[in-house]
C-alpha cells in the first residue's frame, strides 16, 4: 500500500506545482498589464530613410536610460510607427538624415534595410529630400499627418518624440493639433535635431508658436542638421527646454544625460486616476 501511495503523492505534488506555476504566471501577466495601463506612453517618429523598427532598435540605449520616471516610477512605454512613404534608392543629391556617429555612449542612428526605408514627406519631384535646400514642391505630408493623428486617436499619448525629419514631423503634428484637434495633444514632446521644413507649402505651420512644452536636443557638430538650422526654429516654441550636446547627428544616451531627460519628463509625471 505504501508503495502505491508514493506515486499518488508525487503526482499530487506535481499538480500543485503546476497550479502554482500557472498562478504565478497569471499574476505576472496581470502585473504587466497593470503596469502597461499605468505607463507613460510616448509615440516615436523615426528619421528620413529609417523605419519604426530600425528606430526602435537604435534607441535601445536611450530607452534603457529613460525607462521609468523618477517621481512615481511609472514605466515609460515607447511606441514606434512607420512613415507611409517608401524611399527609392537614394541619389547623390539626397541628404541622409538617418544619422552618423560612433562615439562611445552616443547612439548611432542608421537607416532601415534597403527597400524598406521610409520618409514623412519629400521635397523633390524625383522623390528625394534635402532639409537644407528650399523647395516650392512637396509630396506626402498630408498622408503622414493623417497617419500620425490616427495613431494618436488610438491611445492617450503622454508624449511625442522625433528624430531629424521625424522631429520636424512632430513639430508640424503639434501645430496641427493645437489648431484643429487640441483634445489629442500630448503633454510634451522631445525633438532631436528638428528643423523648419524647406518646403514653402508648409510655411503655414510656422506662422504661430507651438505652445506644447518641448525639449529640443541639438548636436554642436551636427553635419546633417547643423545647430543653426535647429536654432532658427527655437523662437517658435512657447515652452522650451534646450539641450545642446557636443556630438553630431545622434540621440545622446550617456549616463550623465539621464538627469536632463528625466527632469523634463518628470514635469508631466502624474498618475492617471483609477
Amino acid at each position: 500500500d505504501s508503495v502505491a501511495a508514493v506515486p499518488a503523492a508525487a503526482g499530487g505534488d506535481t499538480l500543485v506545482a503546476e497550479v502554482a506555476a500557472k498562478d504565478t504566471k497569471q499574476a505576472e501577466l496581470e502585473k504587466e498589464e497593470e503596469e502597461e495601463d499605468d505607463s507613460m506612453r510616448i509615440l516615436c517618429l523615426h528619421g528620413y530613410r529609417q523605419t519604426g523598427s530600425s528606430f526602435r532598435q537604435k534607441t535601445g540605449a536611450f530607452r534603457k536610460l529613460v525607462k521609468k520616471t523618477t517621481n512615481t516610477f511609472r514605466t515609460i512605454r515607447y511606441d514606434f510607427i512607420d512613415a507611409p512613404h517608401l524611399v527609392d534608392s537614394p541619389s547623390a543629391a539626397d541628404v541622409d538624415l538617418s544619422g552618423v556617429s560612433n562615439n562611445s555612449g552616443l547612439l548611432c542612428l542608421t537607416g532601415g534595410s534597403a527597400g524598406t526605408e521610409r520618409a514623412w514627406w519629400f521635397s523633390k519631384p524625383t522623390g528625394g529630400f534635402n532639409a537644407s535646400e528650399q523647395s516650392d514642391w512637396e509630396h506626402g505630408l498630408e498622408e503622414s499627418l493623417k497617419l500620425v493623428v490616427a495613431q494618436l486617436r488610438k491611445h492617450a499619448y503622454d508624449g511625442l518624440m522625433g528624430f531629424s525629419q521625424g522631429a520636424a514631423m512632430a513639430y508640424i503634428v503639434l501645430r496641427h493639433l493645437e489648431n484643429e484637434e487640441p483634445a489629442l495633444l500630448p503633454k510634451f514632446a522631445i525633438l532631436f535635431a528638428p528643423f523648419k521644413s524647406p518646403c514653402s507649402g508648409h510655411n503655414k505651420y510656422y506662422d504661430k508658436r507651438v505652445d506644447t512644452p518641448c525639449m529640443v536636443v541639438s548636436g554642436e557638430v551636427d553635419k546633417v542638421i547643423p545647430r543653426e538650422m535647429t536654432e532658427a526654429l527655437l523662437p517658435t516654441f512657447g515652452q522650451l527646454s534646450f539641450f545642446g550636446h557636443p556630438a553630431g547627428h545622434i540621440v545622446p544616451a550617456k549616463a550623465e544625460h539621464r538627469t536632463k531627460y528625466l527632469s523634463f519628463i518628470n514635469l508631466f509625471d502624474k498618475r492617471p486616476p483609477r
